[in-house]
Protein backbone atom coordinates (compact mmCIF):
# COMPACT_ATOMS: atom_id res chain seq x y z
CA UNK A 1 0.00 0.00 0.00
CA UNK A 2 3.01 2.16 0.77
CA UNK A 3 4.38 2.27 -2.41
CA UNK A 4 0.88 2.79 -4.13
CA UNK A 5 0.58 5.98 -1.93
CA UNK A 6 4.49 7.48 -2.88
CA UNK A 7 3.72 9.07 -5.99
CA UNK A 8 1.75 11.64 -4.55
CA UNK A 9 1.90 11.89 -1.11
CA UNK A 10 5.27 13.83 -0.52
CA UNK A 11 4.28 17.34 -0.41
CA UNK A 12 7.20 19.30 1.49
CA UNK A 13 7.69 18.04 4.93
CA UNK A 14 5.80 15.83 7.32
CA UNK A 15 3.04 15.16 7.45
CA UNK A 16 2.19 13.21 4.31
CA UNK A 17 -0.96 13.23 2.07
CA UNK A 18 -2.35 11.45 -0.49
CA UNK A 19 -5.14 12.51 -2.74
CA UNK A 20 -8.75 11.20 -2.27
CA UNK A 21 -10.74 10.65 -5.52
CA UNK A 22 -13.29 11.76 -4.28
CA UNK A 23 -15.09 14.27 -6.56
CA UNK A 24 -13.33 17.27 -4.39
CA UNK A 25 -11.74 20.07 -6.39
CA UNK A 26 -8.39 19.35 -5.93
CA UNK A 27 -7.25 23.08 -6.86
CA UNK A 28 -6.07 24.67 -3.93
CA UNK A 29 -6.67 28.62 -3.03
CA UNK A 30 -3.84 30.81 -4.18
CA UNK A 31 -3.61 31.69 -1.01
CA UNK A 32 -4.61 30.70 2.25
CA UNK A 33 -5.03 32.49 5.59
CA UNK A 34 -3.57 30.44 8.30
CA UNK A 35 -4.96 30.06 11.99
CA UNK A 36 -2.16 32.40 13.62
CA UNK A 37 -3.03 35.25 11.16
CA UNK A 38 -0.10 34.40 8.31
CA UNK A 39 -0.75 34.24 4.81
CA UNK A 40 0.80 30.92 2.49
CA UNK A 41 0.87 31.07 -1.23
CA UNK A 42 3.61 28.68 -1.31
CA UNK A 43 2.11 25.18 -2.09
CA UNK A 44 4.49 23.52 -0.23
CA UNK A 45 3.23 25.07 2.60
CA UNK A 46 -0.21 23.67 2.66
CA UNK A 47 0.86 20.62 3.90
CA UNK A 48 1.92 22.26 7.15
CA UNK A 49 -2.18 22.84 7.89
CA UNK A 50 -3.92 19.06 7.32
CA UNK A 51 -7.82 21.39 7.87
CA UNK A 52 -6.42 23.34 4.20
CA UNK A 53 -5.56 19.84 2.96
CA UNK A 54 -8.44 17.63 3.84
CA UNK A 55 -10.87 20.65 2.28
CA UNK A 56 -8.54 20.30 -1.16
CA UNK A 57 -9.73 16.29 -1.22
CA UNK A 58 -6.05 15.09 0.70
CA UNK A 59 -6.21 12.39 3.69
CA UNK A 60 -3.63 12.03 6.00
CA UNK A 61 -1.33 9.31 5.36
CA UNK A 62 0.79 6.46 7.75
CA UNK A 63 3.55 7.05 5.55
CA UNK A 64 6.98 7.94 7.19
CA UNK A 65 10.01 9.49 5.93
CA UNK A 66 11.59 5.97 6.23
CA UNK A 67 8.99 4.98 4.07
CA UNK A 68 10.25 7.12 1.19
CA UNK A 69 13.93 7.13 1.81
CA UNK A 70 13.05 3.55 1.65
CA UNK A 71 11.21 3.42 -1.64
CA UNK A 72 13.38 5.75 -3.46
CA UNK A 73 16.50 4.77 -4.61
CA UNK A 74 19.45 6.12 -2.68
CA UNK A 75 22.00 8.68 -4.32
CA UNK A 76 25.32 6.81 -2.61
CA UNK A 77 24.15 3.47 -4.83
CA UNK A 78 23.59 5.78 -7.74
CA UNK A 79 26.54 7.18 -7.78
CA UNK A 80 28.21 3.60 -7.69
CA UNK A 81 26.14 2.24 -10.16
CA UNK A 82 27.45 5.64 -12.80
CA UNK A 83 31.51 5.34 -11.88
CA UNK A 84 31.06 1.37 -12.12
CA UNK A 85 29.40 2.68 -15.85
CA UNK A 86 31.83 5.01 -16.23
CA UNK A 87 34.78 2.78 -15.58
CA UNK A 88 33.67 -0.35 -17.93
CA UNK A 89 33.06 2.68 -20.56
CA UNK A 90 36.74 4.17 -20.50
CA UNK A 91 37.68 0.34 -20.37
CA UNK A 92 36.07 -0.39 -23.44
CA UNK A 93 37.65 2.74 -25.10
CA UNK A 94 41.19 2.15 -24.45
CA UNK A 95 40.64 -1.38 -25.44
CA UNK A 96 39.12 -0.52 -28.49
CA UNK A 97 40.60 2.62 -29.53
CA UNK A 98 43.75 4.56 -30.13
CA UNK A 99 46.07 7.14 -31.06
CA UNK A 100 46.25 7.38 -34.58
CA UNK A 101 49.13 8.70 -35.86
CA UNK A 102 50.36 11.22 -38.83
CA UNK A 103 50.77 7.96 -41.01
CA UNK A 104 47.34 6.25 -40.29
CA UNK A 105 48.22 3.59 -37.84
CA UNK A 106 47.19 3.36 -34.17
CA UNK A 107 48.33 3.09 -30.75
CA UNK A 108 47.62 1.25 -27.41
CA UNK A 109 45.92 3.72 -24.88
CA UNK A 110 46.12 1.62 -22.17
CA UNK A 111 48.41 1.78 -19.21
CA UNK A 112 50.63 -1.55 -20.77
CA UNK A 113 51.08 -0.01 -24.07
CA UNK A 114 51.98 3.63 -22.13
CA UNK A 115 54.31 2.21 -20.23
CA UNK A 116 55.99 0.21 -23.36
CA UNK A 117 56.08 3.10 -25.53
CA UNK A 118 57.51 4.94 -23.20
CA UNK A 119 60.09 2.14 -22.40
CA UNK A 120 60.71 1.95 -26.02
CA UNK A 121 61.36 6.29 -26.09
CA UNK A 122 63.69 6.12 -23.32
CA UNK A 123 65.62 3.06 -24.23
CA UNK A 124 66.26 5.12 -27.90
CA UNK A 125 66.77 7.89 -26.55
CA UNK A 126 69.44 6.52 -24.52
CA UNK A 127 70.97 4.45 -27.12
CA UNK A 128 71.57 7.13 -29.33
CA UNK A 129 73.16 9.61 -27.16
CA UNK A 130 75.56 6.86 -26.42
CA UNK A 131 75.90 6.21 -30.12
CA UNK A 132 74.44 2.47 -30.22
CA UNK A 133 71.78 4.18 -33.40
CA UNK A 134 68.87 6.12 -33.40
CA UNK A 135 65.88 4.01 -34.76
CA UNK A 136 63.47 1.54 -32.92
CA UNK A 137 60.79 -0.35 -33.76
CA UNK A 138 57.37 -0.11 -32.16
CA UNK A 139 54.07 -2.60 -33.04
CA UNK A 140 50.90 -0.95 -33.89
CA UNK A 141 47.63 -1.85 -32.72
CA UNK A 142 47.05 -4.31 -35.95
CA UNK A 143 50.07 -6.06 -35.35
CA UNK A 144 52.35 -4.13 -38.12
CA UNK A 145 55.83 -2.82 -37.22
CA UNK A 146 57.32 0.23 -37.70
CA UNK A 147 60.43 1.59 -37.46
CA UNK A 148 61.34 4.94 -36.17
CA UNK A 149 64.22 7.18 -35.90
CA UNK A 150 64.47 9.53 -32.56
CA UNK A 151 63.27 12.62 -33.95
CA UNK A 152 60.47 11.57 -35.55
CA UNK A 153 59.55 9.15 -32.18
CA UNK A 154 60.06 12.44 -30.27
CA UNK A 155 57.14 14.09 -32.32
CA UNK A 156 55.09 10.87 -31.91
CA UNK A 157 55.37 10.88 -28.19
CA UNK A 158 54.74 14.73 -27.78
CA UNK A 159 51.13 13.94 -29.62
CA UNK A 160 50.44 10.89 -27.92
CA UNK A 161 51.33 11.93 -24.56
CA UNK A 162 48.87 15.03 -25.22
CA UNK A 163 45.97 12.91 -26.49
CA UNK A 164 46.91 10.18 -23.66
CA UNK A 165 46.17 13.03 -21.48
CA UNK A 166 43.13 14.97 -23.06
CA UNK A 167 41.76 11.05 -22.95
CA UNK A 168 42.43 10.59 -18.69
CA UNK A 169 40.94 14.52 -18.18
CA UNK A 170 37.81 13.49 -19.44
CA UNK A 171 37.63 10.47 -17.49
CA UNK A 172 38.51 12.43 -14.75
CA UNK A 173 35.98 15.04 -15.54
CA UNK A 174 33.45 12.74 -15.53
CA UNK A 175 34.08 11.25 -12.81
CA UNK A 176 34.08 14.39 -10.74
CA UNK A 177 31.30 15.13 -11.98
CA UNK A 178 29.45 11.90 -10.90
CA UNK A 179 31.06 12.40 -7.36
CA UNK A 180 29.66 16.33 -7.30
CA UNK A 181 26.02 15.27 -8.27
CA UNK A 182 23.50 16.02 -5.45
CA UNK A 183 20.31 14.62 -7.03
CA UNK A 184 19.69 11.38 -8.75
CA UNK A 185 17.88 13.48 -12.21
CA UNK A 186 21.72 15.09 -12.20
CA UNK A 187 23.48 12.12 -12.65
CA UNK A 188 20.91 10.74 -14.91
CA UNK A 189 21.84 13.41 -17.11
CA UNK A 190 25.23 13.11 -17.14
CA UNK A 191 27.29 11.64 -20.11
CA UNK A 192 29.52 9.51 -19.58
CA UNK A 193 30.91 8.35 -22.98
CA UNK A 194 34.31 9.02 -23.89
CA UNK A 195 34.59 10.65 -26.86
CA UNK A 196 36.89 11.34 -29.72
Amino acid sequence: MVDEELALAHFGQPPYYRYIPSGKVMKLPFSVRMSDGSIRTDPLQWSQDPEVMIEAGFELTEITEQDIENALPKLSEEKERSVNQLHINWENYVKYNGFVTSEGWSLGIDTNDVSLLTGAFLLLKEGSSLGLGDTTTIVDMDGVQHTINLQDMTTLMLQYGQFRSLKSQQYSDKLQSIKNATTIQELNNLDLSIGE
